[in-house]
């Protein structure tokens, strides 16, 4: 999940990975990966650790052509969607940064179709209840604190009633100038 505020974006991430298709079966309990793309981009990587792998290796490969830190998020997610589509990757990302027109959060499928924002993105097993969540509960223009705390409410929340979905979270925040701070959340146990 991810929200933007006045000043900041906070992504979390759980680490429990499962899958639709195998059930309540447990794949991996490692945390969800997070890269950091540029001065003032975070790409945030949901789905099968291959993939995941595959996705970044492929996007630095596009990106090292293009030397410039100060690279617009709208950049990162056009060639991550690029890149998903002729792939065909088991791979959700969301990409969320701050560039010239303010804060960006982009979050796409397995095969690059994107989701712009300007107030929140869910993904993942638990994305249904995630995004009434939010919907619930999110107001526009929050500081930094309170939005961790909405988005850290909206995570345990969620989390506790979906089997799929938990063990360790880890938020996030971004700030507009490119600072990334991160802190790990104990979510109730199912």
């Amino acid at each position: 999940m991810a929200a933007v505020g006045r000043d900041s974006i906070v992504l979390a991430a759980d680490s429990r990975q499962s899958s639709q298709a195998t059930g309540p079966f447990m794949l991996n309990e490692r945390p969800r990966r997070v890269f950091r793309v540029g001065d003032h981009t975070l790409v945030a990587c949901f789905g099968l650790d291959s993939d995941v792998d595959a996705l970044v290796h492929a996007l630095r490969e596009k990106l090292d052509l293009h030397c410039d830190s100060s690279i617009e998020p709208q950049n990162v997610a056009r060639c991550v969607a690029n890149i998903l589509y002729v792939n065909r990757m088991i791979c959700s990302p969301i990409v969320l940064g701050f560039g010239s027109q303010g804060p960006y959060i982009c979050s796409m499928d397995g095969i690059g179709a994107q989701t712009v924002t300007h107030r929140f993105a869910v993904m993942g097993t638990a994305s249904a209840a995630l995004y009434a969540a939010c919907e619930a509960s999110f107001r526009e223009g929050l500081g930094r604190a309170a939005l961790g705390s909405l988005v850290e409410g909206c995570m345990q929340g969620t989390l506790a009633r979906d089997v799929m979905s938990g063990c360790d979270v880890r938020l996030y925040t971004l700030t507009k100038s490119g600072a990334v701070s991160f802190r790990d959340v104990t979510t109730p146990d199912v």
